[in-house]
């Protein structure tokens, strides 16, 4: 599950991280992949407890968080989760 994090993290990094406006059409395309293979609310949780983890890392990780829960609006994907790491990943 963490390369699947860390997959969709390196092609939207430059978008979470600020130095672009909108996502690439690479992040877009990285973020509806992995969305589509989360079948199973186990899956979506395991990804959403990963990805939290992956995203404190980042010491501007709080600047990130609204970026990153504009993904699914920007890409035409249903939303899966928000990067908040208050947001419970059993929902």
């Amino acid at each position: 599950m963490n390369l699947r994090v860390q997959q969709t993290g390196a092609e939207c990094n430059s978008f979470t991280g600020g130095h672009q406006p909108e996502p690439s059409g690479q992040c877009c395309d990285a973020y509806r992949a992995v969305r589509s293979q989360l079948k199973t609310r186990a899956e979506r949780r395991e990804y959403c407890s990963c990805a939290h983890s992956v995203i404190a890392q980042y010491p501007d990780s709080a600047a990130r968080i609204p970026r990153i829960d504009s993904l699914p609006g920007k890409c035409g994907v249903p939303f899966l989760f928000s990067g908040d790491p208050k947001f419970d990943c059993n929902t």
